[in-house]
């Protein structure tokens, strides 16, 4: 269910969002990355995602992200789990009344044959790079959060281990 300004904008006031992060893989290693026109991170180069919508499947998500922010669709089966990460901004979409908070899931996808489709992805980035992880790392414009998708023990991740007792 798509909720309209308003409506959203009181459910991110009250409740922690999840969202889903495409760590887009090309066949040089190299990540996919964009300077984002909206707040939270505004102005951050960051990875495409989005907001999981109530009565929507993982599946059905990520296939309905991945067309939104790339133009192309990506199965959950496509994909692989970097992490779950919990990420804190001071900001909303709207303004900095107060802030937001999502439980974000991050998939890495390893591109193959398809292609970006750039008129689509520039809706929500300024532009579009292919960035190493090093580069990445050493980068001032990448958001942290992006960073710590390769950051071993990395801060906001989920890290669990089950109790054999």
């Amino acid at each position: 269910m798509s909720l309209n300004e308003e409506d959203y904008y009181q459910k991110v006031r009250l409740a922690i969002l999840v969202a889903f992060d495409l760590i887009i893989i090309n066949n040089k290693g190299q990540v996919l990355v964009g300077e984002r026109t909206n707040a939270p991170a505004k102005g951050f180069l960051f990875t495409p995602g989005g907001n999981v919508h109530k009565g929507e499947t993982f599946d059905e998500a990520i296939r309905r992200i991945s067309s939104k922010e790339l133009g192309f669709e990506i199965s959950l089966k496509e994909t692989r789990l970097n992490g779950i990460y919990d990420q804190k901004y001071k900001e909303n979409f709207r303004d900095s009344s107060f802030g937001s908070q999502y439980l974000d899931l991050a998939f890495e996808h390893k591109l193959g044959n398809n292609k970006i489709d750039k008129k689509t992805f520039l809706r929500q980035h300024k532009n579009l790079m292919w960035m190493s992880v090093k580069e990445i790392m050493k980068s001032k414009d990448v958001h942290d959060y992006v960073k710590n998708y390769f950051m071993k023990g990395a801060p906001n991740k989920l890290s669990y281990k089950m109790n054999k007792s």
